[in-house]
């Protein structure tokens, strides 16, 4: 009895906590997010989600029409995968408010980070006196925040183990249909609670929230699989995607998507944050 009621103190903590910082302004949920990656060096824990971007959006469209229509998402490319049903509902429901953004072009993901600099420059309380968030300059650098902890040569994120757990939970999201056997069941994420896995088309299933699956070392969600995402470098990305082989999970691994040009429902952005002197 006294255990029940230790673990469900620690819950509502947990939830009071999470409601507190979600209560932060933006900015500030910005900064506590940031995990250090090295030296003036951070990585934010999470790929940029679609409230995340909303809140941009919400700004552009108040303050600067022109960039608004700029970054929109272009919905239609969901056509692409066989997913119209998203068409209307991925970017703006709130029930996708946790998932990563995608379909959106590499200047809409500048904008986004100058945008947040901008932001986070101006507030008052901040914890640094100058940064500048952007996306990761190439893939050593975004090869090291993967890495985390780890030494380098390191395969994956999570160490050298294979893609998913002798249990069967999974490490990331990829696509599935690629292992042999193939597996068309549900699998694990976030600790072992299921989620339910559709496919839009064959051979190929859905993104997943940006909290799902254990972190890296340093503390970083989802940096293989789910969305590639972007590099500052043109026409780049790095992770693989929800629709990739296994063999694009590793962190060394080839760019599936090198020179794509425009907004893809397999890319979306992290942010990093430099902190000047």
């Amino acid at each position: 009895m006294f255990l029940r009621s230790v673990i469900f103190l620690l819950a509502v903590a947990a939830f009071a906590a999470k409601v507190k910082a979600q209560s932060l302004p933006f900015w500030k949920q910005t900064e506590r997010s940031m995990k250090k990656v090295s030296g003036n060096l951070y990585a934010c824990e999470t790929e940029v989600s679609n409230a995340q971007y909303l809140t941009f959006l919400n700004w552009c469209e108040k303050n600067d029409t022109a960039l608004y229509h700029t970054c929109l998402p272009d919905s239609n490319q969901w056509f692409a995968v066989g997913a119209s049903s998203l068409i209307s509902t991925y970017h703006r429901e709130a029930k996708y408010g946790s998932y990563p953004v995608v379909n959106i072009s590499k200047q809409a993901a500048i904008a986004y980070c100058s945008w947040l600099t901008k932001q986070y420059m101006q507030a008052e309380g901040r914890l640094y006196k100058t940064i500048v968030f952007r996306l990761p300059k190439d893939d050593e650098e975004w090869a090291k925040a993967a890495r985390g902890t780890l030494p380098e040569g390191t395969r994956y994120p999570w160490g050298n183990e294979y893609t998913h757990e002798v249990n069967g939970q999974y490490r990331c999201n990829f696509n599935r249909l690629t292992q042999k056997p193939p597996d068309s069941v549900l699998s694990k994420v976030n600790n072992g609670v299921y989620l339910e896995v559709t496919r839009i088309r064959a051979g190929a299933f859905v993104l997943c929230p940006v909290t799902s699956f254990a972190p890296n070392s340093i503390g970083l969600y989802n940096l293989c699989g789910n969305v590639a995402e972007m590099l500052a470098l043109p026409d780049r990305t790095k992770g693989g995607s929800w629709n990739s082989e296994w063999k694009f999970m590793q962190i060394t691994a080839l760019d599936e998507y090198e020179g794509s040009l425009v907004p893809s429902p397999y890319i979306g952005f992290r942010v990093f944050m430099e902190v000047m002197p």
